[in-house]
């Protein structure tokens, strides 16, 4: 991890204690905290920090830290999140690329049938739900 990443996670980390302050801090739960910060991106820690800054979580007692489980649990799904919006997917081939010649061939004289005949027509010759 970089020192500027850790520092940015680190004081995400402090905010988000100072705003509890009837919670009490062990360095175990400190260790945990930063554990979770350490395996997920700068991004994902400050918006799961923002979110219980916030209130932005389903926890009934929402003036306490969330536990540090929660707190995985929501950097693990911030980072999901920006993980999922990085893919890259695959460009959707044309109509044409994946059609067999027959196929193109048939869809050509509905076309052609559809452009003489009109739309009506064209649906009763090939039986088509309007």
């Amino acid at each position: 991890m970089h020192q500027q990443d850790y520092s940015s996670k680190v004081s995400a980390l402090a905010m988000l204690f100072e705003c509890f302050p009837a919670s009490k801090v062990t360095d175990a739960m400190n260790q945990t905290y930063l554990e979770a910060a350490q395996s997920a991106s700068k991004k994902a820690v400050e918006l799961a920090c923002g979110d219980f800054r916030h209130g932005r979580d389903d926890r009934q007692r929402k003036e306490f830290l969330p536990s540090t489980a929660q707190f995985s649990e929501r950097v693990r799904h911030h980072q999901d999140q920006i993980d999922r919006s990085a893919r890259t997917f695959k460009a959707i081939p044309k109509m044409g690329d994946y059609q067999t010649p027959q196929a193109r061939a048939d869809m050509s004289k509905k076309m052609d049938y559809l452009k003489k005949h009109g739309p009506e027509a064209t649906a009763k010759k090939y039986g088509i739900k309007v």
